[in-house]
C-alpha cells in the first residue's frame, strides 16, 4: 500500500468521525480558544482577548508584531490564527514537545491562562497577505492545495482552511476539488475557520497569508523529522523542494 493510500485512508476515517462529532455539538466553542482537546492538561482554555493584548505587547510584539503580522518573513504571523492551534503550540514549546530554545525561554513564564488569552487576542487580528510571486507558480500550487499530487500527496484542503472566498477552481471539482474536500464540507477546512484536523493531530493552522519563507522552513522540518508529525511528516517528505516553495508562495499571497 502506497503512502498516499495510507494517509488518505487515515484522513477519511478520522475526518468523518470528527465531522459526526461536530454535528453532535463538540464544535460549539463559546469563545475562540474554548474547544477541549484530549485530557484536562491539554484542554484549550477560554481566553480573554483584552488580557491577551497586554501579554502580546509585553511578550510577543518584539518578534511577531503587536498586530500579529511579523515583520520578519522567517517568523510566523500570529494574526488570524486558529486560537486552539496557537494555544496548543505555545504549550508544546513550554513542554519541549516542539523544540525552540527561543520560544521555550519566552513561554516559560506564561501560565496556561496567559497562553489562552494571547491566542484569543491574536485570533481576532487581521492577517495581511504577502505580495504575489507569479500566476504560473500560483496555478500549479493551487492545484496541489485542492487536488494534491497523484500517488504522492493528498490535498491540503482536506484539513486546512481554503483561502478566503475560494472554493476549488473549475476542473478541480472531484472528490478532493469542489466536492466533499474542496468546495463542500472541507472547502474552508473541515470545521471552517476554527478547524480541527485528523484526530491524531488536533487543531490545524490557518495557512493563507502566512510568510512563505516560514512555511517553507516548517515543511522542510516536517520532511526531515526535525518537527515530528505522523501526518505532515510523510506528506512533506513526498513533496520536492520546488513543490514546497510553490505551495508556500501561493498560500502567502492569499487572504485567510
Amino acid at each position: 500500500m502506497g503512502i498516499f493510500t495510507r494517509i488518505s485512508r487515515r484522513w477519511s476515517a478520522q475526518c468523518c468521525a470528527l465531522a459526526f462529532a461536530v454535528g453532535a455539538g463538540i464544535g460549539s466553542a463559546q469563545t475562540p480558544a474554548a474547544a477541549p482537546m484530549g485530557g484536562s492538561a491539554a484542554a484549550v482554555r477560554v481566553g480573554s482577548a483584552r488580557q491577551g493584548r497586554l501579554i502580546a505587547k509585553k511578550t510577543c510584539a518584539a518578534y511577531h508584531g503587536l498586530g500579529g503580522n511579523a515583520p520578519s518573513a522567517r517568523i510566523p504571523k500570529l494574526a488570524g490564527q486558529n486560537p486552539a492551534y496557537l494555544y496548543r503550540q505555545l504549550r508544546a514549546f513550554r513542554t519541549g514537545a516542539r523544540r525552540s530554545p527561543v520560544m521555550a525561554a519566552i513561554v516559560a513564564s506564561l501560565s496556561d491562562r496567559d497562553m489562552a488569552d494571547a491566542a484569543s487576542y491574536f485570533a481576532l487580528q487581521r492577517r495581511r497577505p504577502d505580495p504575489s510571486r507569479g500566476a504560473g507558480r500560483s496555478a500549479a500550487a493551487e492545484r496541489i492545495f485542492f487536488m494534491g499530487i497523484a500517488g504522492r500527496v493528498p490535498a491540503c484542503a482536506g484539513c486546512h482552511q481554503s483561502p478566503a472566498g475560494r472554493g476549488a477552481p473549475r476542473g478541480m471539482r472531484g472528490m478532493m476539488g469542489g466536492g466533499m474536500m474542496g468546495g463542500g464540507m472541507m472547502g474552508r477546512g473541515m470545521m471552517g475557520r476554527r478547524g480541527m484536523g485528523p484526530a491524531t493531530t488536533g487543531p490545524v493552522p490557518i495557512l493563507p497569508g502566512q510568510h512563505a519563507p516560514y512555511l517553507i522552513g516548517q515543511l522542510n522540518r516536517f520532511a526531515d523529522g526535525r518537527r515530528a508529525s505522523p501526518v505532515m511528516g510523510p506528506i512533506a517528505a513526498n513533496m520536492d523542494a520546488s513543490e514546497r516553495t510553490a505551495v508556500a508562495a501561493y498560500l502567502s499571497a492569499t487572504s485567510p
